[in-house]
């Protein structure tokens, strides 16, 4: 792999972490993890959607510890 292909490859991998980052913040900014949390509880809901709800706090939570700690205390306000 030539020099260029490789930094072209590091600043798409930097610039999707960057987006990443940044859509994970908004999605907390606007209690994306307390409505997954809701969901999850609603008796109404469907399984799928609590799966998906799951699957979604899945990858808030494999984000980093400090995203850990913010469901867990997300989920003790709605207790």
């Amino acid at each position: 792999m030539d020099r260029s292909h490789r930094s072209m490859e590091e600043n798409a991998f930097r610039f999707v972490c960057d987006c990443r980052h940044k859509f994970l913040s908004e999605f907390l900014e606007v209690g994306g993890v307390l409505t997954l949390l809701e969901i999850i509880g609603l008796k109404q809901a469907k399984e799928v959607d609590k799966g998906r709800s799951l699957e979604l706090l899945l990858v808030v939570a494999n984000s980093g510890r400090k995203y850990k700690e913010l469901i867990c205390e997300s989920y003790g306000k709605i207790s």
